[in-house]
């Protein structure tokens, strides 16, 4: 599994603790946590367009887990 892989799974994770403590995840809040994971992952810090891709995604995935 690569870096980018774990930080996706991580993002699934995030997002289904987040929707467990019924939090609403802000787009900045996306992005943050994104580039927190890429950090500790140890990815390389997505593109601009690709970020807010994931941002979106993490967004995504915390509705449809509440």
């Amino acid at each position: 599994m690569n870096s980018i892989e774990r930080v996706w799974m991580r993002m699934k994770a995030t997002a289904a603790k987040s929707a467990h403590r019924n939090l609403v995840i802000s787009m900045r809040e996306a992005r943050d946590t994104v580039l927190k994971l890429c950090r500790q992952e140890k990815a390389i810090t997505p593109p601009r367009d690709a970020l807010q891709f994931l941002a979106k995604e993490l967004v995504r995935l915390t509705v449809e887990a509440r």
